[in-house]
Parts: C-alpha cells; structure tokens; sequence
C-alpha cells in the first residue's frame, strides 16, 4: 500500500492525475485505513475533474471556431452535465445560443422578404430551439401565416376576375 502510495504521489508531482488515482486506489484497497490516502483521492478527483471540464471546454471552443455549433453545444453540455455550476461553460453556451438564436431569426426575416413564408416560418422555429423569445417568435410566425393568407385571397379575388372578365 506504501508503494501504491508513493507511485501515486510520483504520478501527481508530473499531473498525470488518472494514474495517480489508480494508484491510490490500490493502496486503498490493499489498505482502507491508509493515512491521509481518502482526502488526496477526493483532491486529485476534484483536480481531475476540472482538468476534464476544462478540456471539454476547449473542445468546445475549437468545435464552434469550426462552425460545428451543435457539436460545440454538445460538448457544453457534457461539461455542465458534469459540474452544473461550471460558469465559464454556462457563460459560452449562453453566447452561443444567443448567438445562433438571432442567426435564425435574421434568415428568417430574409426569406419573410422574399416572400418564401413557410421556409421562414421554419427558421423562427428552429430560432426558438436556440432560445429565442417565444412570444416574439409566435408575432413573427402569426404574421407570415397572415400574409400567407392575405396572398391566397389576393390569388382567388384574381382569378375570379379573370374568370369573369373572360365570360364576359
């Protein structure tokens, strides 16, 4: 067990905190009442821990560079799966969201104007999956389903008066 022990420290001094712990670990199996041996487990478990978080985070970080943003999300809430009160983690999942929320809207918003409704529809949608206000989101939506229906009534009223024009 003091051989485990002193491994494990060894393993610690060069933060190579997975061996260290499997190290402690079979000191502590090989010897439960190991003096000082369960609050360094639960330091290096905490080290580690962060260590691991921190890593994700970097991923993250590297993923949405790439403009994988659902990856970078993913990988975000790993993170806070982990430690829910990571605020680093929260800080740029936040960001991100937002940031893909107002991307969303803005196409939306574009293809509204070029009259390609349903599509834009979608887009507020999938705005609201991001995070984006649903309140504003059910305005944007309530008012192309409007001009949708502004747009057939226009289509019918004219083809009645071709219609007719042509009877005449």
């Amino acid at each position: 067990a003091d051989e485990h022990y002193r491994r494990g420290q060894k393993a610690y001094r060069q933060r190579r905190l997975r061996e260290c712990l499997d190290q402690w670990y079979a000191a502590l199996v090989l010897n439960p009442k190991h003096p000082r041996l369960v609050p360094s487990i639960a330091k290096v478990e905490a080290e580690a821990r962060e260590q691991d978080a921190n890593d994700k985070l970097q991923n993250a970080l590297n993923l949405y560079s790439q403009g994988l943003t659902d990856e970078s999300l993913a990988m975000l809430d790993q993170v806070l799966e982990a430690g829910p009160g990571n605020a680093k983690a929260q800080k740029l999942q936040a960001e991100i969201r937002s940031e893909m929320a107002s991307q969303h809207v803005a196409q939306g918003r574009r293809l509204y104007e070029a009259r390609k409704y349903n599509e834009a529809i979608v887009a507020w949608k999938k705005a609201m999956t991001y995070g984006y206000e649903v309140k504003a989101a059910d305005q944007l939506m309530a008012r192309a389903k409007e001009q949708m229906r502004r747009e057939e009534t226009a289509k019918k009223l004219a083809v009645e008066a071709a219609k007719e024009k042509e009877e005449e």
